[in-house]
């Protein structure tokens, strides 16, 4: 499982096409384990994946956005949608694909859905049983593990769409000020600050916020410190330390904040308690 070969099939092949889609089963659960920094280029697949991982953190990202994911979260991404990862720290990825038929009512968009202690055996047993775990037949000896994944994944806790996306914008201004912000979120700049950056005015960035990302200029860096504290936190710095270089003065600040967005507090979120 944790062999080159295996991870191999993490990565498209010579045509572009995705190598684990050729692996034959309505139901394959596959193990790749890849080092801190880890980039997986963007891809897609014929079937729904449940991303997880088991150790580390993975930040996903799509045209809809991105999110960071923690061994307490899973993304479901739905077939067809270009996606790509980055790994923060080492990171154990537990994923499981599903062809659509699979499922009689799958999720319709990517959703990031809380673990919980069943879902997170039940995923690691089916790594440990697969590759294939069904090949077309309910009658399969995998079936009841089958059919429990599927039905802890539907009925899995989603959280808040908005609360771990970032939205990207088009306009080649805006795109200036989110990469610049991305590069440093800590930067305190205001949004008339940064018109004379990019060559805009303030109203207009406020425009094409809203148009492009559907949130406000201070609502996008706010996602933005969340998404790079989740990884800072994930890597192991204090959360004084994190609430700093996320730009919060304040260690009260960000800890609300972060229990606004999330529903945990930063220490409670890695282990899915604190609600």
């Amino acid at each position: 499982v944790k062999s080159t070969r295996i991870n191999n099939l993490f990565e498209a092949d010579d045509s572009g096409g995705f190598r684990a889609d050729t692996i034959t089963g309505s139901v394959v659960a596959l193990a790749f384990d890849f080092p801190a920094g880890y980039e997986v280029a963007p891809h897609r697949h014929r079937r729904a994946q449940l991303v997880f991982a088991a150790g580390g953190v993975v930040t996903a990202t799509s045209r809809a956005g991105s999110w960071v994911l923690p061994t307490a979260r899973a993304l479901w991404v739905p077939p067809g949608v270009e996606h790509s990862l980055r790994m923060t720290g080492a990171v154990r990825l537990r994923t499981v694909y599903f062809e659509p038929a699979a499922i009689d009512s799958p999720l319709a968009r990517s959703e990031v859905l809380s673990v919980s202690g069943l879902l997170r055996e039940l995923v690691l047993r089916a790594v440990e049983v697969g590759p294939v775990l069904r090949n077309g037949s309910p009658a399969d000896a995998s079936s009841a593990l089958v059919d429990l994944l599927i039905e802890e994944i539907l009925s899995a806790q989603r959280e808040p769409h908005e609360a771990l996306r970032l939205p990207d914008g088009r306009d080649s201004r805006l795109r200036r000020l989110t990469d610049g912000l991305r590069a440093d979120p800590a930067d305190p700049s205001t949004l008339s600050e940064w018109g004379s950056r990019v060559g805009a005015s303030e109203r207009t960035l406020a425009r094409l916020f809203l148009a492009e990302t559907s949130l406000t200029f201070g609502r996008w860096r706010q996602q933005l410190r969340l998404q790079r504290a989740l990884e800072l936190l994930a890597a192991g710095r204090s959360v004084s330390r994190v609430a700093g270089e996320v730009g919060y003065e304040s260690l009260s600040a960000f800890i609300t904040m972060f229990h606004r967005a999330t529903g945990y507090t930063p220490s409670s979120y890695f282990g899915g308690s604190g609600r």
